[in-house]
């Protein structure tokens, strides 16, 4: 299926448009433990103008700062902000419903 749509006969004009439209997913400035953030929504849509179709949507909610945070990569050590968020994904008959941790660190200010 992953490549249906490169089996076009030569003389086949056309592409397939893809596109996601959604929320700017912001980490406002002065964040603290236990704080509340904005959810965000995502649409994926295939095709263009009036024959568009929605073929995934995927929400991120109840994103919450658990605190700041030391994180830890090959790369050497970052203080951030440690944040939970549950998210959910619907492609019609398939969801995923899931959680899971994530790390914000703004590089333009490294002591938070």
């Amino acid at each position: 299926m992953a490549n249906y749509a490169s089996h076009q006969s030569e003389n086949q004009e056309g592409s397939i448009s893809v596109e996601a439209v959604g929320d700017f997913i912001e980490f406002p400035s002065g964040m603290i433990a236990g704080m509340m953030l904005a959810d965000g929504n995502i649409d994926i849509q295939i095709g263009e103008g009036n024959s568009s179709l929605a073929i995934a949507y995927m929400s991120v909610l109840n994103r919450k700062v658990l605190g700041k945070d030391n994180l830890t990569t090959p790369e050497g050590t970052f203080k951030g902000y440690k944040i939970s968020f549950d998210y959910l994904f619907d492609m019609g008959i398939i969801k995923v419903i899931g959680s899971g941790i994530e790390w914000y660190w703004n590089n333009k200010n490294r002591e938070l």
